[in-house]
């Protein structure tokens, strides 16, 4: 796949066939030996209005990593 987005959709949509926990292991996100910046960037970036799909999971996603 040419980026994350389009492995996304392929793998976690159309097929269902990463575990729900890929991302955090995926080295184009760099969560897990990455920088507190780098994780917390992408943190934001699941709450940011701009991205989000209003009717999709990321208040419960925030609130998991909040609380």
């Amino acid at each position: 796949m040419p980026d994350a987005e389009s492995d996304i959709w392929e793998y976690m949509v159309n097929n269902n066939d990463y575990p729900c926990c890929w991302v955090f292991e995926d080295i184009r996100f760099q969560l897990t030996n990455g920088s507190d910046e780098m994780y917390l960037k992408f943190i934001c970036e699941i709450a940011r209005p701009v991205v989000r799909f209003e009717n999709g999971y990321w208040k419960e996603f925030l609130m998991e990593i909040i609380c």
